[in-house]
Formats: C-alpha cells, sequence, structure tokens
C-alpha cells in the first residue's frame, strides 16, 4: 500500500494550507523584478533590509493567495450551467472558511463573494441559475 503524502490536498480540497505546508511559508509565486527608475531598490542595502522586514506580512498575503488558488481551482472544476448562484457562492466561501482556518479577524473572508450574471441569467424563487446559454469561459476566471 502506497501512504498519502501528508502535503498533499484532498479533492475536493479539505485540508487547511496552514497543515499543507506547515513550515510557514507559503509559495511565491511569480515575482517581478524592479525596472528602469526603481532598480535601485534591489541595490539599495537599506531598501533591501525593508523588504526582508515585511517577510511576515508578504508571507500572509501568500498564504491568502494559496487559498485562493485552491478555491478557484476546485470551484472551476464544479461549476455547470443550471447551478444555482446561491450553491455556487455558498460552496466558494465555505471552502475559503475551511482552507483558511477561519478565526475571528484573524483569519477569514474579507467581504462576501460578489456574484452577478449577464441577461442570461432568469430568477426563480429569488435564486439565480446559470442556463446553458452563458458560457464560462477561461477568462471568466482569470
Amino acid at each position: 500500500r502506497k501512504k498519502k503524502d501528508p502535503h498533499q490536498q484532498t479533492d475536493p480540497p479539505s485540508i487547511p494550507v496552514d497543515e499543507l505546508f506547515p513550515s510557514g511559508d507559503f509559495p511565491e509565486g511569480e515575482i517581478q523584478e524592479y525596472k528602469d527608475d526603481n532598480l535601485w531598490r534591489t541595490t539599495s542595502e537599506e531598501k533591501r533590509e525593508q523588504e526582508r522586514l515585511q517577510k511576515p506580512m508578504y508571507n500572509s498575503v501568500r498564504r491568502a493567495a494559496e487559498v485562493h488558488r485552491q478555491v478557484r481551482k476546485y470551484m472551476r472544476s464544479i461549476i455547470k450551467p443550471g447551478m444555482l448562484m446561491m450553491e455556487l457562492c455558498e460552496t466558494l466561501e465555505n471552502m475559503v472558511r475551511k482552507l483558511i482556518k477561519e478565526n475571528g479577524l484573524q483569519a477569514g473572508i474579507a467581504f462576501p463573494t460578489g456574484c452577478s450574471l449577464n441577461w442570461y441569467g432568469i430568477a426563480l424563487e429569488c435564486f439565480l441559475v446559470l442556463r446553458p446559454l452563458l458560457t464560462l469561459t477561461e477568462e471568466f476566471f482569470a
């Protein structure tokens, strides 16, 4: 029997990202280099030290970005025409709460999910339904 990698997310995601990255160091993602008039920021010792002092704040943002990445990937796999918009929003928000380990003002949802539908939506007992005419493209999730 193969042992499951303890640092691998389940499907659907259920393991908080803190448990997936027990060291507390979250993926950096894409780093953009300074250009032109801002190149001095990479050569100035003072600016580099200021950057190092911001590491805890950057890591907090990276934690949120990892939750966002995992929730977005999951939501892309389950959104289908005919799905209730309310169900979509509740699923998304509950997944965020679970993966961020909601904890009052320390961790959670910063604001409610905003959701809108174009003219192909219809009202049904105060719920909006995704209709097959609505094409969900890659750009929608970018």
